[in-house]
C-alpha cells in the first residue's frame, strides 16, 4: 500500500503545473523565445535580441533592429538560463545584454563601469557595480 501511495504522490508532483520557462531552464540554451501580445502568442529568435529588460514586473525583449516584445518569462533568472552565456551577460538587476548591443564601456566612479547598450533607436546607459565589474570585463574579453 505504501508503495502505491508513493507512486501516486510522485505522479502528482510530476504532473504539477510548473512555469514553462522554469522547466526549460533545465535544458541547454534555446534558439527562440515565446512572446505575448494580447490574446496571441508568437516567438522571436534569441539571436535577434539586443537585451532583455525587467520593467514593471514584466520581461521585455528589445530587438536589435528596434522595437520590444513582451515575453512569457517572469524574471531575468529565467532569461539567464536559456541564453548563451558567451553572448549574453546580466549587467544589472534589470538588464541582460547581448554582446553585440554594447555600444561603449567606460570607467565610472568608485571602480564601477558605465555601459551604453543599443537596440535600434533605443539607447540605455547602465552602471555596472564593482561586484560585477571583473566578471563583466572577463566576459567581454572572452574569458567568461
Amino acid at each position: 500500500m505504501q508503495k502505491h501511495e508513493r507512486s501516486r504522490k510522485a505522479g502528482k508532483e510530476a504532473a504539477s503545473p510548473a512555469p514553462l520557462y522554469s522547466r526549460l531552464a533545465q535544458t541547454a540554451t534555446q534558439h527562440r523565445i515565446l512572446t505575448v501580445s494580447g490574446d496571441s502568442y508568437s516567438f522571436i529568435e534569441i539571436a535577434d535580441v539586443a537585451f532583455f529588460a525587467s520593467e514593471d514586473k514584466c520581461i521585455f525583449a528589445y530587438k536589435k533592429g528596434g522595437g520590444r516584445k513582451l515575453t512569457a518569462m517572469t524574471n531575468l533568472s529565467e532569461v539567464e538560463h536559456i541564453v548563451s552565456r558567451s553572448d549574453f551577460f546580466k549587467l544589472s538587476r534589470d538588464l541582460v545584454v547581448n554582446i553585440s548591443a554594447i555600444a561603449s564601456v567606460q570607467k565610472f566612479f568608485h571602480g564601477r563601469l558605465s555601459v551604453v547598450v543599443r537596440a535600434g533607436t533605443e539607447e540605455r546607459r547602465v552602471v555596472v557595480s564593482m561586484a560585477r565589474r571583473k566578471n563583466f570585463l572577463d566576459w567581454l574579453g572572452g574569458q567568461g
